[in-house]
């Protein structure tokens, strides 16, 4: 019986240490010598140290390394197929950002105005109407009245933390991420 002594922050990664240093045996046995301790910050003050107590080759190494290579590829069989249908299912891709996600579709169009229409009953501006412009990543609302009463640069401030919130809430409705699309909103020029 051969044994091994690690230390570690704590008493899992000490019994993973050991366990790999041991190569990975099918049975062993493990005791705990000491129980690691932190001080007042979460740093650890007093190692955790274990033992491991295994028996030699007890598993040969060669099917091992067959089986982990069967397993290998099995497991890109399997990923293979999933790969293909999200590529083709999915609108996000780190690739290619001239997707559905970087442009304004019929469909977030027509979220974002239904979303718009609600706040506007909410403000008691159920009265006023709305214009859509999608123009690629950027969707352009004007709206037939002023919104508020306030100052040029409050005026901007409010527009564009409404933007901010259609954007936020048209993500969670479409569960789509919604990467580089902009809204622009503004009262229409008589």
């Amino acid at each position: 019986m051969k044994s091994i002594i690690e230390e570690s922050s704590s008493i899992a990664t000490a019994v993973e240490k050991a366990w790999h240093r041991a190569g990975m045996p099918a049975e062993f046995t493990i005791k705990i010598f000491q129980i690691p301790q932190k001080n007042f910050f979460g740093f650890t003050k007093i190692s955790a140290k274990i033992g491991i107590f295994f028996t030699e080759n007890t598993v040969p190494e060669k099917p091992i390394r067959q089986k982990t290579k069967e397993t290998q590829r099995d497991q890109r069989n399997i990923q293979q197929p999933t790969l293909e249908v999200s590529g083709s299912a999915t609108t996000e891709s780190p690739e290619d950002d001239t997707n559905n996600n970087s442009e304004w579709t019929e469909e977030l169009c027509d979220l974002a105005k239904n979303w718009l229409y609600g706040a506007l009953k909410k403000m008691d501006k159920g009265n006023i109407t709305i214009a859509l412009k999608p123009q690629r990543h950027i969707l352009k609302i004007q709206f037939s009245e002023n919104l508020i009463e306030a100052p040029a640069e409050q005026e901007r401030r409010f527009f564009g933390n409404l933007s901010h919130l259609m954007l936020s809430a048209l993500r969670g409705q479409s569960q789509l991420p919604l990467r580089n699309l902009q809204v622009s909103m503004r009262k229409l020029k008589k």
